[in-house]
């Protein structure tokens, strides 16, 4: 990932996390950052990482998130609990760009050192302090007034400007965002004055509400910024465009899924802009749901003791409630809610659970136990100690009804209300895991239909002009349910080889016992890309609403990340356009080749998804397209960029045109496979 973060508390100025570097690597994620000892600790109990010493001489570590099924989870959840809490990350904003190439008469040195005059030149002119870095030949700009007063504090909101040539010689202007904070004439940073004037204090807001600005806002102060520039007349005609490149601009919006590093998009014309703006959350899912569960919260009765802590007892309910409905969507799950004392009998505690237990004989316990936790047998408190070996008993009463099923136990201490969301989904994921589920962010997809189990994706991958054409066929979780062949020594029209595979797959295909279809997605190649109106006629006859896109390989958009250069390239990124229904999206994930000269990581190949008919968003099929994509790395290869409809139908035209024999619609069991 390669991006460079910068988190300053807002809640205490005393506990500063600085991340300096993130790397994704094709197995983990390591974060190398520079913290407090107590901050390493909280991460500890927030979060199952591992936190180790990276060097002597400043308090500070790295974690590596959980490989497998946790990674993606827990990098989620740790990027949601730095947002929660901490200010958002700096962000190398916005390029400028120049309209034709520098001439070769011009050596880079003096070209970059022209600029920066210039631009020192007028701001000087108008009134602003201006600092210039001579090593690294940028410019900052300051006004000469704040920006913003407020009781005692001031800030002054300038511009940093730098300019790089790349090899194409066509220069850029990097510009980034400044703030200057002053509280009483001396400098000060934001967790100082919510500490001064109080979390939630009108000062603090308003300094909030003014540092932390979206993109569009701080797009709007940069053009203000560079309006100010004259064309450098004197350079050969080169000028920097009054505008920033924007993605709104050439018709795309940005549709972010699996994260927010720096990356930059790119199209033919060598515009790039930052992407790191827009970070759209799709909410949790399993891409495998567990097995059939009940849910059982056992939580101590309210004062019931003086060692319970003061605790939302009430927020913990809403918590396991909301993580559960959004988890695990479209799912009947019955969850429970029992008191159990901390003092006396607790026969009355384990009849009521056995009765909720046997009231759902099939389904396997997922129960939750909010504990005093191990630690409090050494308390020095006799109440807190007998509240402990309470707590213990009832959970080892309990085991024996649960044989099926785990139980995760919470430390009440741990559930402070800035922390207790985090640990509740965390004890709430680890038990789901353990009880068959498979974690996947975009597992919930927007299906537009009442019923997602109806929902099935067809991949149709071949020849329209010599009839061989290769069909397969998938459930709304990406499973294989059937496939066909049609060659061109049966059938000479290729509508009616579309029409009859269609057909055959659907009611040959599909066995009994799984529901019947109402909608379709249809997956094609470029080459039946005019075929979209045959398609839905086909299905319009069946009864069956569908959605027909064309997936390809893309060599006409790709995806920057100046940060990058030797990390695994981020994966997960769409941009697109409802208004001229496409998108691109890059699902690659590169796997690093290893050579004499050392590791090289192949650039991102990126997919181009064009809706042709249909009433679905854009957005919601570049997302199957993203998780179809991902059951193909999982079964197959690592490195594939196309969804598992196209992959799986390329595989059998392929096996269909080396064997010259059609392929009558089969069901999907192992012994069938031999042309993958």
């Amino acid at each position: 990932l390669g991006c460079y973060w910068s988190i300053t508390s807002l809640k205490g100025g005393h506990k500063v996390i600085h991340i300096y570097h993130v790397t994704r690597y094709p197995d983990h994620d390591k974060f190398i950052f520079q913290a407090t000892e107590d901050t390493i600790k909280q991460f500890r109990f927030r979060f199952p990482v591992r936190v180790q010493a990276a060097k002597r001489g400043f308090e500070g570590g790295y974690f590596t998130f959980l490989r497998g099924s946790y990674r993606e989870t827990f990098f989620n959840l740790i990027k949601s609990y730095l947002r929660a809490n901490y200010s958002p990350p700096e962000l190398r904003l916005s390029a400028f760009r120049t309209s034709t190439p520098l001439s070769s008469l011009w050596p880079v040195p003096i070209w970059q050192q022209k600029v920066v005059d210039a631009i020192r030149g007028v701001f000087v002119e108008k009134g602003y302090r201006v600092n210039q870095d001579e090593f690294s030949e940028s410019v900052e700009v300051i006004p000469d007034k704040p920006s913003l007063s407020v009781q005692n504090v001031q800030i002054y909101y300038g511009i940093s400007f730098s300019v790089e040539v790349p090899d194409d010689r066509c220069p850029i202007l990097w510009c980034l965002p400044q703030f200057r904070v002053f509280m009483d004439g001396k400098p000060a940073n934001p967790g100082e004055i919510a500490k001064a004037h109080g979390e939630g204090s009108p000062v603090t807001q308003a300094v909030r509400h003014f540092t932390m600005r979206n993109a569009n806002e701080q797009f709007d102060i940069l053009k203000r910024f560079v309006c100010h520039i004259p064309p450098l007349a004197s350079c050969e005609g080169i000028s920097f465009g009054p505008e920033p490149i924007d993605p709104q601009q050439i018709g795309f919006s940005t549709w972010f899924w699996l994260h927010d590093s720096d990356a930059c998009f790119e199209v033919s014309n060598g515009l790039r802009t930052t992407l790191a703006q827009a970070l759209l959350t799709e909410g949790s899912g399993f891409y495998t749901q567990p097995d059939d569960i009940q849910v059982i919260v056992l939580l101590p009765t309210p004062d019931n003791s003086p060692a319970i802590p003061l605790v939302d007892w009430e927020q913990v309910v809403t918590t396991v409630n909301t993580f559960l409905a959004q988890t695990l969507p479209d799912v009947e799950t019955p969850i429970s809610i029992i008191n159990y004392p901390l003092q006396g009998d607790l026969g009355t505690v384990v009849r009521e659970v056995e009765t909720t237990v046997n009231s759902f004989p099939n389904r396997r316990v997922l129960c939750l136990m909010v504990t005093p936790g191990p630690e409090a047998r050494f308390s020095k408190s006799s109440q807190v100690r007998e509240a402990e070996a309470q707590s213990f008993r009832l959970n080892k009463k309990l085991r024996p009804m649960f044989k099926r099923g785990y139980t995760a136990t919470v430390d009440w201490d741990k559930l402070e209300d800035k922390d207790l969301p985090y640990v509740i989904h965390n004890s709430l994921l680890g038990s789901l895991y353990r009880l068959n589920a498979q974690p996947w962010l975009l597992s919930n997809l927007p299906f537009q239909v009442e019923h997602p189990e109806t929902v099935y994706f067809l991949g149709l991958v071949g020849d329209a002009v010599e009839c061989k054409i290769a069909g397969t066929l998938f459930d709304h979780q990406g499973s294989l349910v059937a496939f066909g062949a049609t060659s061109s020594d049966t059938i000479e029209d290729s509508t009616n080889a579309i029409s009859n595979l269609i057909q055959s797959l659907l009611k040959e295909g599909i066995h009994h016992s799984k529901p019947k279809p109402t909608h379709l997605i249809v997956h094609v190649s470029p080459e039946f890309a005019t075929y979209a109106e045959e398609i839905q006629s086909v299905l319009q006859n069946l009864s069956v609403t569908s959605d027909v896109v064309a997936i390809e390989r893309s060599s006409k958009v790709r995806f920057w990340q100046p940060y990058n250069k030797q990390g695994t390239p981020s994966h997960g990124i769409a941009i697109g356009s409802e208004t001229q229904k496409a998108a691109y999206l890059m699902n690659t994930r590169s796997v690093a080749e290893d050579t004499n000269r050392g590791y090289i990581f192949p650039n991102p190949g990126v997919v181009a998804v064009r809706h042709l008919a249909g009433t679905t968003l854009v957005k919601s099929l570049a997302a199957h397209v993203y998780w179809l994509s991902v059951a193909h790395i999982n079964a197959l290869h690592r490195t594939v960029d196309m969804p598992i409809t196209i992959a799986y139908a390329q595989a059998l035209y392929d096996h269909v045109s080396k064997s010259r024999k059609p392929m009558r619609v089969t069901r999907n069991y192992r012994k069938t496979l031999y042309w993958l």
